[in-house]
């Protein structure tokens, strides 16, 4: 039974984020608690802690500077990125498992590249996220389907 019980503390340890937990002692906001609190590391490295999805509020990825913490408050410094969630208002994804994204995309995004725009397309969207997510330069993925429905 001893054993069966150590293994299930283990599994639950393993599924946690492991980190350096932070003190809170007054009402603030993340960011310059953050600089107060990690005083050792410049300032560049701390907002890449927040855009890399490494700084947990009660157990939460948080990424947004101004996110207000109270003195009861837990946040935690990760070790390794989280999973920073995807967040478009032009796009928003319906389905996502390891080989398929399916998306919504606003009407006037377009699917695909043009001359004259690159950048603000579905395809140009969804090719950051998996860079984020992957964290690989070279994916392999491409548009198979692209349904208009009307209304």
């Amino acid at each position: 039974m001893s054993r069966n019980n150590n293994a299930i503390r283990r599994k639950r340890q393993e599924n946690q984020p492991r980190g350096q937990y932070l003190r809170v002692e007054k009402e603030t906001t993340l960011l310059p608690f953050l600089f107060e609190a990690l005083n050792d590391r410049s300032k560049s490295a701390i907002k890449s802690l927040l855009s890399h999805g490494q700084i947990y509020v009660n157990d939460r990825i948080v990424t947004q500077f101004d996110t207000p913490i109270q003195p009861d408050d837990k946040v935690m410094v990760g070790y390794a990125r989280g999973n920073v969630a995807f967040n478009n208002r032009l796009l928003n994804i319906i389905y996502e498992d390891n080989a398929v994204i399916v998306v919504n995309k606003r009407e006037g995004l377009l699917s695909v590249g043009t001359e004259r725009v690159h950048e603000r397309t579905a395809y140009h969207i969804l090719s950051d996220y998996l860079k984020k997510v992957t964290r690989a330069i070279n994916c392999l993925y491409c548009i198979v389907w692209t349904v208009t429905l009307p209304g």
